[in-house]
């Protein structure tokens, strides 16, 4: 096996998020776990739910989720100006 870490792209950890269109039309993204990579390039899921949609998508951890940012976009909220009640979902 050469260069086992290029199948993945040499990422260990992944957030595993599912796409929920908002009552506005909009996608947001609901992490729903975690994931893995075991040194023979599988990959484990560690889901705290599962999506009534039955997407996931995962996405490197070192990416920080567009919530985290403090230079969000306009209408994309920093996590601690989000409202705690009233999901747009």
């Amino acid at each position: 096996m050469e260069n086992v870490t290029s199948a993945v792209g040499g990422v260990k950890k992944w957030r595993v998020l599912s796409p929920v269109v908002g009552r506005d039309g909009k996608t947001y993204f609901r992490q729903m776990g975690i994931a893995h990579q075991n040194q023979d390039v599988s990959i484990n899921l560690y889901l705290d739910g599962l999506p009534v949609n039955g997407k996931l998508q995962m996405r490197p951890w070192d990416e920080v989720p567009p919530w985290e940012r403090k230079d969000a976009k306009p209408g994309q909220l920093a996590l601690e100006e989000r409202p705690r009640d009233g999901a747009p979902f």
